[in-house]
C-alpha cells in the first residue's frame, strides 16, 4: 500500500559473422585477413549493424639466403597491419528512451517519468587502427628488441550531450568529433 510499482526488463543481444584467412610461405612472408560483421542492441534501431576488418603482414628477413651468414641474428621480422575496430561498451539502453514510475508527480495515482532520451540513429563508436613494427632477436637470445609506430583514428565518438534542465534529461548520446592517438614503443631486453 502507497508503494511505487517497480518493473525492469533488460534484453541484450549481439550477433556476429567472422571470417579469417591466414597464409604463410615458406616461413617468410605471412598475412592475415579478416572480416567480421557485427550487429548489437547497444545501437540505434537504424545502425544495429557494422562491418570490421583487418589486414597484416610480416616479413621474417632471418629466412632470407641473404641472411643466413650471420649468426648472430635469431629473428628479424618486418610487421604491419591495418584495421577497422568498434567499440560497444555501452549500455545495451543507450539508443532506447526509458521510463520509471514515481507517485510523487500525480497525488492520485502514478506518474511515468521520461528517464532517459534514446538516439535510434547512434552508431557504433569505430577505430583505425594502423601499426608498423620490427622484431629483432640477436646472440642466441641475450638481446631482443621490439620497435612499434602506431596510429588509432577513433570516428565517430559516442559521447553524452548536456540537455537543458527544463527537458528534466541529464543527458543525450550522440555522435561528435574524433579522436586520433599516434605514438611509438621501443624495448629492449
Amino acid at each position: 500500500e502507497n508503494g511505487t510499482p517497480t518493473a525492469a526488463s533488460s534484453v541484450t543481444r549481439r550477433n556476429a559473422i567472422l571470417a579469417s584467412v591466414n597464409y604463410s610461405y615458406d616461413a617468410r612472408y605471412n598475412a592475415d585477413l579478416t572480416f567480421r560483421y557485427d550487429g548489437s542492441t547497444a545501437f540505434g534501431a537504424n545502425n544495429p549493424y557494422s562491418p570490421y576488418y583487418s589486414v597484416g603482414a610480416s616479413w621474417n628477413l632471418e629466412k632470407e639466403r641473404f641472411m643466413q651468414r650471420n649468426k648472430w641474428i635469431d629473428m628479424l621480422r618486418l610487421r604491419g597491419n591495418i584495421g577497422l575496430t568498434g567499440n560497444q561498451n555501452f549500455n545495451s539502453y543507450t539508443s532506447l528512451s526509458t521510463y520509471n514510475y514515481s507517485r510523487n508527480h500525480n497525488h492520485m495515482g502514478q506518474g511515468v517519468l521520461l528517464q532517459t532520451l534514446g538516439n535510434p540513429d547512434l552508431e557504433w563508436q569505430s577505430t583505425l587502427q594502423t601499426s608498423l613494427g620490427m622484431d629483432a632477436g640477436f646472440l642466441k637470445g641475450r638481446l631482443s628488441m621490439q620497435l612499434n609506430w602506431y596510429k588509432k583514428l577513433t570516428d565517430p565518438l559516442v559521447v553524452a550531450i548536456s540537455l537543458p534542465s527544463s527537458t528534466g534529461l541529464s543527458a543525450y548520446p550522440f555522435n561528435a568529433g574524433s579522436l586520433t592517438v599516434e605514438g611509438a614503443e621501443f624495448n629492449i631486453r
